[in-house]
């Protein structure tokens, strides 16, 4: 994933059209991990988010529910979307919702906010774990994006953006020169 992206970064930047490409990150876990949310602002240094991404590791846990509900609030109410700008977010992860949590803003209300800031969330479910399907395809549709699944030992996505043209050029582009 990682590499693709850096090569379709490239490819994208080498179109004659102007447009910015930046990337943020919420990463979220639970609460008596090491954090609950670390944010990665938005940036248009790829090589930037790459070295942040290449950080990342899944660990902590021990129940099955994470604190999605916190990471979903701040990637809609902390990060620095641009004004006027396309703004597609993934959720991508593999567990449910502590929806326990008495003080968190729970996702059905951060998905209104993000629909009336045009905030598009995707889902991407990782895995079958018990609980994550049903409340995935509910932020994708209540967030105005499209729910995807893809099983632990990986698979293919189609994720429906407003780029769809052009990220088919670039993609036939690649192709060509490979």
């Amino acid at each position: 994933i990682k590499s693709t992206l850096l090569a379709v970064t490239d490819k994208l930047r080498s179109l004659e059209r102007e447009f910015t490409l930046r990337y943020g990150a919420v990463l979220y876990r639970d609460i008596g991990d090491v954090y609950v949310t670390s944010e990665h602002q938005f940036t248009a240094d790829i090589a930037a988010f790459d070295e942040a991404l290449k950080k990342i590791e899944a660990s902590g846990g021990g129940d099955g529910p994470e604190s999605l509900n916190q990471g979903l609030a701040v990637a809609v109410d902390r990060m620095a979307w641009r004004p006027g700008a396309a703004r597609v977010a993934f959720l991508i992860a593999d567990a449910p919702p502590h929806m326990d949590y008495q003080d968190d803003v729970k996702y059905p209300q951060t998905c209104s906010a993000a629909a009336e800031r045009a905030i598009v969330i995707n889902t991407v479910q990782c895995g079958s774990m018990g609980g994550t399907r049903g409340v995935w395809q509910e932020i994708a549709t209540k967030g105005l994006g499209d729910y995807f699944h893809v099983s632990q030992s990986g698979s293919a996505i189609i994720a429906a953006t407003p780029f769809d043209k052009e990220l088919a050029a670039v993609s036939a582009e690649l192709d060509r020169t490979r």
